[in-house]
């Protein structure tokens, strides 16, 4: 997601979003939130996308400069990694900021 956002690719890096957030269904492994997230998905995929749609029309970074609305991740990723559960929750809450603050009243 990050290395196809610095290449300019956004059709790429909003896949590569969708695939992220699919994965965390995958690793919650409930079949509550699978069953969830398969009769959501195209809602999630419409929501995702037109976010980043705005999200993208704000100031640009310079080229080649990673967008924080996709290095966010990284501390959900890491917590994660960590099973830190704490630490996702935290780094979820950032990243619900970070996008919130980019799509509202841009």
């Amino acid at each position: 997601m990050v290395q196809a956002s610095g290449q300019g690719d956004d059709q790429r890096s909003a896949e590569a979003d969708l695939e992220f957030h699919r994965r965390l269904f995958v690793i919650v492994d409930n079949p509550i939130f699978t069953d969830l997230y398969d009769g959501l998905s195209h809602a999630l995929r419409s929501e995702i996308v037109e976010r980043r749609r705005l999200a993208i029309e704000r100031p640009a970074s310079a080229p080649g400069q990673s967008r924080v609305f996709d290095t966010v991740h990284y501390g959900i990723v890491e917590a994660i990694g960590e099973r830190d559960a704490d630490g996702a929750r935290t780094a979820m809450n950032r990243h619900f900021t970070v996008w919130s603050s980019l799509v509202t009243n841009p």
